[in-house]
């Protein structure tokens, strides 16, 4: 699970820093900063190989990719999965700046009253799936 979500940060991320040390003194370590290629479907499938088998990490990631401006913005998305996560932390935050209680009420502005309630029922009756 861990690494599947690895592999999907991996395309979601802009920036990879690797910190290397000149293997004599820990004090000179340095960060090299390399660009990297964005892949939102990429990250999206393996985001989804990880939070389908319940790992919390990657269902706030998808949470988050959905709400990011680009191909697969989908604000339904967004809030079923940070419903979900809510759900399996019982409201922990997991990175950003906005707790999840405040990011689902922005969502749930672009939504309808029917959406919400769908949304919210699938969240209350998922279940991890087997490894895949």
């Amino acid at each position: 699970m861990k690494f599947q979500y690895t592999l999907g940060q991996y395309y979601f991320t802009t920036d990879l820093l690797i910190f290397k040390t000149d293997g004599k003194n820990p004090d000179n370590a340095f960060v090299d900063s390399r660009q990297l290629h964005l892949d939102f479907i990429k990250a999206r499938d393996w985001y989804l190989k990880s939070a389908n088998q319940g790992f919390v990490p990657a269902q706030d990631a998808l949470a988050i990719l959905y709400n990011t401006e680009g191909p697969l913005r989908d604000i339904r998305a967004a809030y079923f999965w940070m419903r979900l996560t809510l759900k399996n932390t019982q409201g922990g935050i997991f990175g950003g700046t906005m707790s999840n209680d405040l990011a689902i009420k922005n969502l749930s502005l672009f939504m309808t009253a029917g959406e919400r309630e769908s949304a919210d029922r699938q969240a209350m009756k998922w279940a991890p799936v087997s490894r895949q």
